[in-house]
């Protein structure tokens, strides 16, 4: 396409002409902005750029990197770390940006009936919590001009929708996962006065959304107030993996049972029991006494590789174990994430998957 179109839904609309892809189907690339807000990781950031080499390294073998740099410094820096690395296949675009959460702050992937990828823009506020975000709110937008797609505007009522990214997991069938948490507390509340129902309509017109499971909570020490990437999320329709609790976690074991609940109680939206697959949290990781929510569910699945983040806990192995179960047809890597989850997100919240 040579030039972008921004549409909007007539409020009338009572079906869905789009639909939102499982994350496994085929990629035409992944978005991904390197880090430069030092105050994301304070006191590890000189680490974080080590962690973005090695996710890049992967995913290159296997389709383009849309790489986001704030400006052009940082991205002579940072082109010289990828050529001293031997990694090729990205693209640099320069998008002034505030902070390198993608998932949320860039627009989501979604087909048309003619099965023609373009990007659904949502309004983003920083998660109804901090305030530096005023260039995060224009990102989307670029990003849609860069890759040279239409774009789609979210709104209900008459006002744009907000949300982010890591607030929906969808099985590309119609059924999505999100948690009452995030979008229906008070606590950094997204949409004020909207209910399920207003949710809902929003699914189902712009995500295809036949059926929406609503889990209870998320993990804790989680600032984005219970994303659903953080605790379950789908590996095939009709199978999700589910956070487990650790040994003696009782109030996370609360949290397991009633969302396990709630997804046993359920069908997605063709009639299909749900398989869970429990997986384990790490052990507790702290920072000033603050838990950080480090979890296995913030992996990404990308054409050939899933990238999961680990924690240098005794369960990572079992964890890998059982996502080469779940993907055998994918190479299965385990990228070092406890310095990085200091700034309370891990692989899947800095990538956000362009489809083909």
């Amino acid at each position: 396409m040579s030039s972008t179109v921004s549409l909007r839904v007539s409020s009338e609309t009572s079906g869905s002409t789009y639909r939102m892809p499982g994350e496994w189907e085929e990629h035409e690339s992944t978005w991904l902005a390197w880090p430069h807000e030092e105050s994301d990781w304070p006191g590890k950031f000189n680490k974080i750029e080590d962690v973005y080499i090695e996710i890049l390294k992967e995913l290159t073998k296997s389709e383009k990197v849309d790489l986001v740099l704030k400006d052009e410094a940082l991205a002579s820096r940072a082109k010289k770390k990828l050529d001293d690395s031997d990694i090729e296949n990205y693209q640099i675009h320069i998008i002034d940006n505030d902070r390198s959460w993608l998932r949320d702050s860039a627009p989501t992937c979604v087909y048309d009936k003619d099965k023609n990828p373009l990007w659904l823009n949502w309004k983003f506020n920083a998660w109804s919590k901090y305030d530096n975000f005023s260039k995060d709110t224009l990102l989307n937008e670029k990003v849609v001009r860069a890759s040279k797609l239409n774009s789609l505007i979210a709104e209900h009522k008459g006002a744009r929708v907000v949300l982010e990214g890591g607030a929906i997991d969808s099985d590309g069938q119609g059924t999505l996962l999100v948690t009452e948490e995030c979008l229906i507390s008070p606590t950094q509340e997204r949409n004020p006065g909207f209910k399920k129902e207003d949710y809902e309509k929003v699914f189902k017109k712009y995500l295809g959304v036949e059926k929406t499971i609503w889990l209870g909570k998320g993990v804790a020490g989680d600032d984005t107030h219970g994303h659903i990437d953080g605790v379950c999320r789908f590996v095939a329709p009709a199978k999700v993996v589910l956070c487990g609790p650790r040994k003696r976690d009782e109030s996370y074991r609360e949290v397991f049972e009633d969302n396990l609940r709630r997804i046993k109680a359920q069908k997605d939206a063709k009639g299909r029991e749900i398989e869970v697959i429990e997986i384990p949290l790490p052990q507790e990781i702290k920072d000033d006494g603050d838990i950080l929510p480090a979890s296995y569910t913030n992996f990404l699945i990308a054409n050939k590789v899933v990238l999961i983040p680990i924690f240098k806990d005794p369960v990572d192995k079992q964890v890998l174990d059982i996502f080469k179960n779940l993907f055998p047809n994918r190479k299965i890597v385990g990228v070092d994430c406890r310095d990085f989850i200091l700034g309370l997100g891990a692989i899947h919240c800095i990538t956000q998957s362009q489809f083909r």
